[in-house]
């Protein structure tokens, strides 16, 4: 399932569905497979201008963009770190590493 992903980063820009519990994620589903968090994430805080109307200079406090959390497949056993972001639409993955 992941012979792509490698030890090399991919950039990517695609949906997934992420399943949050207690504030935090706890699963994902990408690319027709479920996988399980297996780590407790930090939350990526990135300023988020194109989320932000322009009065506003600095995000909400406790504001966060998404998560960076290693998942594994429930399919294959495939273990990677994801960058997820919460877009207006929905949940969007930023980048992968094996």
């Amino acid at each position: 399932m992941f012979e792509e992903c490698g030890e090399v980063i991919m950039r990517i820009e695609e949906a997934a569905e992420v399943d949050i519990a207690d504030d935090r994620p706890v699963a994902m589903r990408w690319r027709e497979a479920h996988w399980r968090v297996i780590d407790t994430p930090p939350p990526l805080q990135e300023e988020p201008d194109w989320m932000m109307h322009p009065l506003i200079t600095h995000p909400p406090e406790g504001w966060r963009m998404g998560w960076r959390f290693t998942a594994r497949s429930d399919a294959d056993g495939a273990v990677c770190t994801i960058d997820a972001v919460r877009t207006l639409t929905g949940w969007e993955l930023r980048n992968v590493w094996a």
